[in-house]
């Protein structure tokens, strides 16, 4: 195996999940969802809602320190999937 890619859906599946919920540790405490909705897409999708509705209040809509990275986009997450 090259890539974790190679791997069959449902471990490909269980590793892209888990780097998607380590993601979470990189958000300050106050942004970080709780566990309790981690499995709900529309919970978690209006949790980050509010979250950039916060953001954009404290800081400005034109501010680049509101912006939130998606967390499985993270250098952990990209050293393990290849081209």
């Amino acid at each position: 195996m090259q890539n974790v890619k190679d791997l069959p859906w449902r471990w490909f599946e269980a590793i892209r999940l888990a780097m998607y919920f380590i993601g979470f540790d990189e958000l300050p405490d106050d942004e970080r969802p709780p566990r309790r909705i981690w499995l709900d897409s529309e919970q978690l999708q209006s949790w980050f809602t509010q979250v950039k509705a916060d953001r954009d209040r404290k800081y400005g809509t034109d501010s680049k320190t509101g912006a939130i990275e998606d967390p499985k986009e993270n250098a952990a997450a990209r050293g393990l999937v290849v081209g």
